[in-house]
Formats: C-alpha cells, structure tokens, sequence
C-alpha cells in the first residue's frame, strides 16, 4: 500500500505507513497512530479489495436488506430480534456475499461458524 500522507490536525506533521505496516506520525516516537490506521485500512478495504470480492456495494447492500425484510417479516407476530436472530441475519450477510464470490472460502466458513452459533444461542 506504499506510504501515506494524511493531515493530522496540524499538530504533529503527516502520517506515514512504515515497514511494521503501523501508521505513525512524522518524527513522533509515542505508540503508532491508531486512528488513522483504522481509517486507512477501512479505506483500502472498501476502495479496493472489498469491490473485487463482493461487487458494488449498493446493490450487494440492497440484497442483504432484502433478505432480512424476508427474515424479519412475518403477518402474525414480531420476530424478536436476539442473538440467534442477530447470527441469522450475518448468516444472510455472508450468503450474499458467497453467491457474489462463491470461491472466497471465508464466506462459506463465516456462514458455519455462523450457523452454530445462532444455533447454540437458540437453546
């Protein structure tokens, strides 16, 4: 990912990303910078690796709402949203995911490991 410069407020001068892949700031010896770090990486994440994996982000995100629609809704009664509920829902997550890429191996364990923990919730 090379080095980056973000403005840091003026303080403390730019951020760069060294060797140990921590983003630290210009000159400064305290621990590296962690705010900056996560946001770096989010941006990494969603301008690049996250698009080639999942496709666009809209309509990946338009078809995880339908999905829950479909799971929450019910004419008889409110599904109660609880934890087991909460491990149905990321299992719908990485579902759609897994038909975008059915390849990536991370969606098919995510939605395993998913799986037995809404069902282990569920007793």
């Amino acid at each position: 990912m090379g080095d980056r410069q973000a403005s840091s407020n003026g303080s403390a001068g730019n951020v760069r990303r060294l060797e140990d892949g921590e983003y630290h700031r210009e000159g400064d010896t305290s621990p590296p910078v962690r705010r900056e770090q996560i946001l770096f990486t989010a941006l990494d994440l969603v301008n690049g690796d996250r698009d080639v994996q999942y496709g666009d982000p809209n309509e990946t995100h338009r078809c995880i709402a339908e999905m829950w629609r479909a799971l929450l809704y019910r004419d008889d009664a409110d599904i109660p949203i609880n934890a087991s509920t909460v491990a149905a829902m990321m299992v719908c997550v990485k579902l759609v995911r897994a038909v975008r890429n059915p390849t990536y191996m991370d969606s098919w364990v995510d939605i395993a490991a998913y799986a037995a923990l809404g069902a282990e919730m569920a007793e």
